[in-house]
C-alpha cells in the first residue's frame, strides 16, 4: 500500500493521500527504530565471536544461492 501511494497516488483527495503516505513512512521508521537494539546486539555478538576458522565465503555464497534457486 505504501509503495502504491507513492508510485500511483489517487487523483481524488490529495491531502488524505499525503497524510496516509506520511503516516506509513513514520510507521516504517518506528519499526526500524525498534530493531536497532537487536541489530546492535547481533553485531556485538558477531564481533565477539572472533574470526571464523575454515570458513569459505565463496562456497557459502554458492550454497545460499543454490538454496534460494531451489525454493
Amino acid at each position: 500500500m505504501f509503495q502504491t501511494k507513492i508510485i500511483k497516488p489517487d487523483v481524488g483527495d490529495r491531502t488524505n493521500n499525503t497524510r496516509e503516505t506520511a503516516r506509513a513512512g513514520l510507521s516504517t521508521t518506528k519499526c526500524d527504530l525498534k530493531r536497532i537494539p537487536d541489530l546492535e546486539t547481533a553485531i556485538r555478538e558477531g564481533i565477539d565471536s572472533g574470526e571464523a576458522v575454515g570458513f569459505d565465503p565463496e562456497d557459502h555464497l554458492q550454497t545460499l544461492k543454490a538454496k534460494r534457486a531451489n525454493g
